[in-house]
């Protein structure tokens, strides 16, 4: 994250710096009380689980007043961006939304626009400029907890589309895998079908010859009763003519 530009996004230059190291001035004997109101706005948010950064209620106030100290008194420092950081990422591991997170930094808001008004007397005009700098101090929080959140959203969208790619690749190489054992069974049976095929085939084609040799066969058995019927016929007329001259010379 470039805190230096959103730093200067939100017009925080040596004047804005200084004020908000006065601002904690203002705020430290009641800082514990403001991480307090804090962590009691997560309890009527979330319930009873107070422990999602695994540390327990004294902790967490403690951590929350260092906290404090450090975006009002080291607004360029990474020490409550990181703070920031740990709640962000303790906040999605247990499924709380962003509305959440920004709840409770609005809590310790409001208390701290009470405490400086009613612990601090001043000038309009310095009020002014105290109230401008908490307004952008608040702003800057806010975003930052949101790229945050955002980023560690993304992240874990980036995260599960890796696993669901890897799933998919792992299914579709199974997939071809039990294709291609499927296609090379297909092709044995393919050709033993062909193999079977030709078998017939041949078969086939011995019958074919069988029945036209049979059938040659039968045409010369025929051929040949037919000439032999001729050749009977052709004799008992013979036979018959030479009777007849045998009785016609005994005459």
């Amino acid at each position: 994250m470039d805190l230096g530009a959103r730093l200067e996004m939100f017009g925080f230059g040596a004047d804005e710096i200084a004020l908000s190291a006065k601002i904690w001035e203002i705020l430290q004997p009641e800082a514990q009380h403001i991480a307090e109101a804090h962590w009691q706005q997560w309890l009527r948010t979330i319930g009873e689980q107070e422990h999602f950064l695994g540390l327990d209620r004294q902790r967490l106030v403690q951590l929350g007043t260092d906290h404090l100290c450090n975006r009002y008194t080291r607004v360029g420092g990474t020490e409550w961006v990181q703070f920031a950081e740990r709640t962000v990422a303790a906040a999605i591991a247990n499924g709380i939304p962003l509305t959440v997170l920004l709840s409770m930094t609005c809590v310790w808001a409001s208390d701290t626009l009470e405490i400086l008004g009613r612990c601090y007397e001043c000038s309009k005009e310095e009020r002014h400029r105290l109230n401008d700098v908490f307004v952008r101090l608040r702003s800057l929080e806010c975003d930052v907890y949101a790229s945050l959140y955002a980023w560690y959203v993304d992240f874990g969208a980036r995260r599960e589309r890796d696993r669901l790619s890897e799933e998919f690749q792992d299914g579709i190489g199974a997939t071809v895998a039990a294709a291609s054992r499927g296609g090379n069974a297909l092709s044995s049976n393919a050709a033993g079908a062909s193999s079977s095929t030709r078998g017939m085939l041949v078969k086939a084609n011995d019958v074919a010859v069988a029945a036209e040799q049979s059938a040659i066969a039968m045409r010369d058995a025929a051929s040949t009763a037919g000439g032999t019927d001729s050749g009977d016929r052709e004799s008992t007329n013979r036979g018959g003519g030479v009777g007849g001259d045998c009785r016609a010379s005994q005459k």
